[in-house]
């Protein structure tokens, strides 16, 4: 905060790591730039600054909103553990467990294969500096299970406990919902049962036949069009449209014609 407030103040930022999340490492004061006005020690809610000086006025109030975009986020915990205020309380959707395979582990390669660390939403698996292979910071797993699909080598496992949902409305179909969200945890569907679905024949390929399009005279065309624009006010007389349903194509050819000539004739 008092950063945000001074230029006497710089913050060393540093890249976040899972075994270290905070994006700062250290806090230097440059006291070139401070004109030891107080502020910072009155803005600071830890009360780690001391500044002997004048105080020139009183700090402002911090006031804000913070908006969470529930289409981005994956409860990945990572603000949850860097906030020191204890003001983030997230909820996973799932409760479960990631473990690594000890037997498996040899084969990782994380220098090569790097599956696991472009697929995790949670960015929680590192190479640590021990000499082991892979490592993971499971707090914040989220049970996606991405990483294991994307394991050549089956390095790791999750097992789902618990799924977190919105109530099931009774519908017709709320036995399906409800079987959907117990194979999260169980990885076991009931599908219907299609025993008794009837299989047709594949139909023979046929081969395809170009068809030639037939060439359009524009005058007849515009003929024709003429003569629809001339038809259009007739299927709105009752009589014409009900022998268009009832009657003769013939009687209906004979009747159309006799209207348009006395239209004319008008």
């Amino acid at each position: 905060m008092c950063a945000e407030f001074c230029d006497a103040f710089l913050l060393v930022e540093k890249e976040a790591t899972p075994t270290d999340p905070r994006p700062f490492d250290l806090l230097l004061v440059d006291e070139d730039k401070c004109d030891y006005c107080v502020l910072c020690q009155d803005l600071c809610p830890e009360d780690a600054i001391k500044v002997k000086g004048e105080k020139r006025g009183e700090a402002p109030e911090i006031e804000g909103v913070v908006t969470v975009d529930d289409e981005k986020c994956t409860r990945c915990t990572w603000c949850q553990v860097v906030c020191p205020y204890d003001a983030v309380d997230i909820k996973k959707q799932f409760e479960g467990e990631l473990t690594l395979i000890d037997v498996n582990v040899d084969k990782c390669d994380p220098q090569g294969c790097h599956g696991c660390f472009n697929v995790c939403p949670s960015h929680l698996w590192y190479v640590p500096e021990d000499g082991t292979k892979i490592a993971i910071k499971a707090d914040y797993c989220t049970y996606c299970g991405a990483c294991v699909n994307a394991c050549p080598k089956d390095v790791m496992k999750v097992t789902r406990t618990k799924v977190h949902h919105t109530d099931i409305p009774d519908s017709p179909w709320a036995g399906q919902w409800r079987d959907a969200v117990d194979s999260m945890v169980t990885e076991k569907r009931n599908y219907p049962d299609v025993s008794r679905t009837l299989e047709v024949e594949k139909e023979a390929h046929k081969e395809h036949v170009e068809v030639e399009f037939p060439q359009i005279d524009g005058s007849l065309l515009k003929l024709a069009k003429e003569r629809i624009e001339k038809a259009k006010p007739l299927l709105d007389v009752p009589n014409l449209r009900k022998m268009l349903e009832n009657d003769t194509s013939g009687n209906v050819k004979e009747a159309f014609h006799k209207r348009i000539q006395k239209q004319s004739e008008q």
